[in-house]
Formats: structure tokens, C-alpha cells, sequence
């Protein structure tokens, strides 16, 4: 019984204040008992409204892609460029081991919304130089991209311009060569001289005007191709014969070594189709070298191995210089090398494939070069075939 008392005098307290808590404070502070006019509707939650995602625009039909369009410029500039160039007293050529890369051509890493290659030259006293040609999306991108060279040359810190040429330009000569840069449209180049014999003065402005004729002759060309559609159809056949096709394709314009072979276009137009071989597609093509060297290359794709072996006999019987076997490890049987006095000439029988290369005149300062011509069109042929393979 006293324990009972004892419980109820210390909880008995303690429920009271529970109670008084609950309630609230005495002096209504604060009520943990919501009055009655207390708003305590939920504010509503904001909804995010989907947002319609935009179809992309269709291109216009004539559209050409800029980066394409710069990239086909630039190779019409590079397949034009010729193997020399006078300029003055000097005369350059082509240097087919110079740049970084060693094949004579580099790209251009800095060409922001471009595209640009360095081609590199020399000349008999030892002289350098190189010129760069980039092609850009607009004139804006052009002309930023020859002030940032602009920046960076040092021989054009000092530099003026030749107002006899097309502006903007500039020229500069220091310790580090003589340059000049161009900005024509979209197009911006640079005349680069790193090593000059001062026995013959510089030859910065003589080049540079030989570089702006060069252009100003291939600019046309490259208007027509920015206007040209990029297509993926299949070309109309030229011969009939889709590896003939493919080789002409891909046989190079020029041929680069101790004398220099550019397409002879002035014979037949720069390609035959002799009658007189049968039932086989065949085709000649044409070279000439500017100390009056002239060749020609003959293709014949037959029906059989058996047809190409005729005319491979055949024409050891009619040229002369091939009555002796004359052959090279170093290229496919059967063939013959030959040399008389109307020239040099190579036979050879490729499963169905006939070739004649044959050497009607030859530089008389050189090496006969039938065995590196005849290395140039066996290659060309592989090409050719690995093409039409795929």
C-alpha cells in the first residue's frame, strides 16, 4: 500500500506536466494543437511539361559538305603542281624525299576549318623551298589562318607588302629564309625559301610570282569542282573493261626519278585502242619527258592465259632488240627485256594479261630507265587489280 502511494506521488506529477505540454504553454507561445482556421491545404506540386524535341532540318539537295569540298580543292591544287618551276634564274624541282614524311608532301596539322598540304622543292645549287597551299570553309577562315602565320615567321616581323601582286600579302627576308604568304578568297599559300645560293640574288619574288600564275591558271578548276556534286555512282566506262578502267585511274600523270614522264596528251589524246590484237580489250597510253624522251605503255586483258601468251610471243617476234632472253629475277614470268636501235621495250604475260612497255626515245643523260618504267606500270597494275578486287 505505501508503494502504491509512493507511485502515484511521483507519476502523478509527471502526467500533469505531460498534459500541460500537450496543451500548450500557458501564455499560448505555441501550440502543438492546430487552430481551427489554420489553412493547411497542400500546395499543389509543379508539373514539368515535356518539351517537343526538334527535328533536325533536311539539308538542301545541292548541299556539298565544306570539309569535302576543301579536301577535293586541295587535290586538284596538288595534282596540278609541276615537277619544275622556272622562277628567275633559279629553276626548282620537285623533291620527292623533303618534309617530315620524306615523300615530298605534307599535310598541313594547322589548317582550322581546312584542309592544306606542303610541297617541297630544290634546286641544283642546293637551294630549299616550299610551298604550302590551304584551302578553307570562307575567306574569314583563310585570312585568320595567315595572320596566325603571320605571328609566327619570323623574316615577316618586318615584313611589306608587294602591291604588284595580289593583296593581302606579305614579304620578309631574316635569318631564318625569306617568305612570303598570300590570301586569295577562301585560299591561303605560302612561298617558303629556307636555303637560297647568294651568288644569284634571292629569289623570293621571281617564285612567288611563278607560284600566283600557277594558281591563277588551276583557280577555274577549282570552281568547278566546289560546284560539282558529291555522287557515288559508278563512272561510265571509258574502255569496256573494268580493270583497263581501274588502271587508267589509277596510273600517275607524272613519273618521278632521273627524268621526269608526264601523260602525253597530244598522241591520240593520250590513249589508243589497237585493233589488231584480236578478241582482247586493249589500250595504249602515252608519256613524254621535256628533252624529248617519249614512251608508250600497251594493256591487254584477254579471255585465257593461252590468248595473252599468243600476243606475248607475237610481239617477241616483231620488236626488235628481243631475239636473246634478257629477264630479271626481280619481276613475274615469262617477260623479256630487249634494246635496239628503234629503243628499249619489256614484254610481259600475267595470267590473261598482255604489257608492253616500250621506250621509243630515251633522255641520252640518263640510265636506260626501262627497268624502273617497267616496276612503275607492273605497280600500277596491282593497284588497278586490288580496286576492281574490292
Amino acid at each position: 500500500m505505501k508503494n502504491m502511494r509512493r507511485l502515484y506521488q511521483i507519476g502523478l506529477p509527471s502526467i500533469l506536466l505531460l498534459l500541460a505540454v500537450l496543451a500548450g504553454c500557458v501564455d499560448g507561445q505555441f501550440s502543438l494543437i492546430a487552430p481551427d482556421d489554420l489553412d493547411i491545404t497542400p500546395s499543389p506540386t509543379n508539373t514539368l511539361v515535356p518539351t517537343a524535341t526538334p527535328s533536325p532540318t533536311p539539308l538542301p539537295e545541292d548541299f556539298i559538305d565544306p570539309a569535302l569540298a576543301n579536301e577535293r580543292a586541295l587535290e586538284t591544287i596538288v595534282a596540278a603542281i609541276p615537277a619544275r618551276i622556272a622562277a628567275g634564274a633559279v629553276e626548282w624541282r620537285r623533291d620527292l624525299s623533303g618534309g617530315l614524311s620524306r615523300t615530298g608532301l605534307d599535310v598541313v596539322p594547322r589548317a582550322i576549318n581546312g584542309a592544306g598540304a606542303k610541297i617541297y622543292f630544290n634546286e641544283q645549287t642546293g637551294g630549299q623551298m616550299n610551298l604550302t597551299f590551304a584551302v578553307f570553309n570562307t575567306p574569314e577562315d583563310a585570312a585568320a589562318h595567315y595572320e596566325f602565320i603571320r605571328g609566327i615567321r619570323q623574316p615577316l616581323e618586318i615584313g611589306e607588302p608587294d602591291e604588284s601582286m595580289p593583296l593581302p600579302n606579305i614579304f620578309g627576308s631574316g635569318t631564318y629564309g625569306s617568305l612570303a604568304i598570300f590570301q586569295i578568297d577562301n585560299v591561303f599559300i605560302e612561298v617558303n625559301i629556307e636555303l637560297f645560293s647568294s651568288t644569284q640574288g634571292n629569289p623570293l619574288v621571281p617564285l612567288a610570282r611563278a607560284t600566283i600564275r600557277f594558281f591563277e591558271e588551276v583557280q577555274p578548276q577549282l570552281e568547278a569542282s566546289n560546284a560539282e556534286e558529291v555522287v557515288a555512282e559508278v563512272e561510265e566506262s571509258v574502255t569496256g573493261n573494268a580493270l583497263l578502267d581501274a588502271f587508267l585511274e589509277t596510273m600517275p600523270e607524272q613519273i618521278m626519278g632521273d627524268a621526269i614522264w608526264t601523260r602525253d596528251m597530244t598522241r591520240s589524246d593520250g590513249l589508243e585502242f589497237p585493233s589488231n590484237f584480236g578478241e582482247g580489250d586493249v589500250i595504249r597510253v602515252f608519256y613524254g619527258e621535256q628533252t624529248g624522251g617519249a614512251m608508250q605503255w600497251t594493256i591487254g586483258v584477254f579471255a585465257t592465259a593461252e590468248d595473252a601468251l599468243a600476243q606475248y610471243e607475237r610481239f617477241k617476234g616483231i620488236r626488235e632488240g628481243l631475239d636473246d632472253e634478257n629477264t630479271n629475277e626481280d619481276f613475274p614470268q615469262p617477260h623479256i627485256f630487249g634494246q635496239g636501235l628503234y629503243g628499249s621495250v619489256a614484254l610481259f604475260q600475267l595470267d590473261t594479261i598482255f604489257i608492253e612497255v616500250l621506250i621509243e626515245r630515251a633522255p641520252g643523260t640518263i640510265a636506260n630507265p626501262l627497268n624502273s618504267i617497267s616496276r612503275t606500270v607492273l605497280d600500277t597494275l596491282e593497284t588497278a587489280q586490288a580496286s576492281v578486287n574490292d
